[in-house]
């Protein structure tokens, strides 16, 4: 009987990207890739970084061996952007993911090159922290921008704890750390940790920032669950230590 052949072991291959990679003066609403076999895409959501983030996302959309991507807001002036697609490009077939996949383009006459690199440690015991989004900000912004925007360039940490925010611009940002449980991009307390730089920071060819993250102590009293383990006992759990409870 016919085997089929091989198992296919490999990621799509990137035929030709329009307009090309690394373009500069980029003027296009429209991204398109063509690969070498059926594409997919998945978990966008969690795999796509845009930066500087959009207010709104771009659409991206797989049609046979082709991925389309759509912008639905003009872009800034001379400003250099990536589309990092983490683990979402795979192969139709057998789901092998284009690992790593990244697209720059400027939307002025140069490519920015700068870059940041350091560790997530916890605070606590001083291990790395993997999947910790890492943010910079405008350097004016009150130190609650953390709750209130999403950062304008973000990247996560790997399961060693670094992180590496890439084609920065010459500039000085104000920088925070904090575990996004609710994938919103913002900081919201509670069962998030985080972690800041206590001054703006510039970016550079060796700019090295390590972080350590820690749990905020919650202002609001609450009980978290309860339990009964046997008739007259009972178990309240709060969210933080209590002292006089009656």
């Amino acid at each position: 009987p016919l085997t089929g052949g091989q198992k296919d072991t490999q990621p799509p291959k990137l035929i030709e990207a329009v307009p090309l990679n690394a373009s500069v003066n980029f003027t296009a609403k429209t991204i398109e890739f063509k690969f070498d076999e059926f594409v997919q895409v998945k978990d966008l959501a969690n795999q796509l970084v845009v930066t500087p983030q959009p207010k709104e996302m771009p659409s991206v959309e797989a049609n046979g061996k082709k991925i389309t991507v759509k912008f639905e807001e003009d872009l800034i002036p001379n400003t250099t952007y990536r589309l990092f697609f983490g683990g979402a490009i795979a192969d139709m077939h057998e789901a092998n993911v284009l690992s790593g996949f990244e697209y720059v383009f400027s939307t002025g006459n140069f490519i920015d090159s700068l870059f940041m690199t350091g560790t997530v440690k916890n605070a606590t015991n001083l291990k790395p922290e993997k999947d910790v989004t890492v943010g910079l900000y405008d350097k004016t912004e009150s130190d609650s921008v953390v709750f209130k925007k999403k950062p304008m360039y973000i990247t996560k940490t790997n399961d060693g704890g670094n992180y590496k925010l890439s084609y920065l611009p010459k500039s000085t940002f104000k920088l925070f750390a904090f575990t996004d449980k609710n994938k919103n991009l913002m900081y919201d307390g509670g069962e998030e940790a985080a972690a800041f730089n206590n001054l703006p920071v510039a970016t550079g060819i060796d700019t090295v920032i390590h972080l350590k993250v820690f749990k905020e102590e919650g202002t609001k009293v609450f009980i978290k669950k309860t339990n009964s383990t046997f008739y007259g006992v009972a178990l309240i759990v709060y969210n933080k230590e209590q002292h006089n409870v009656v």
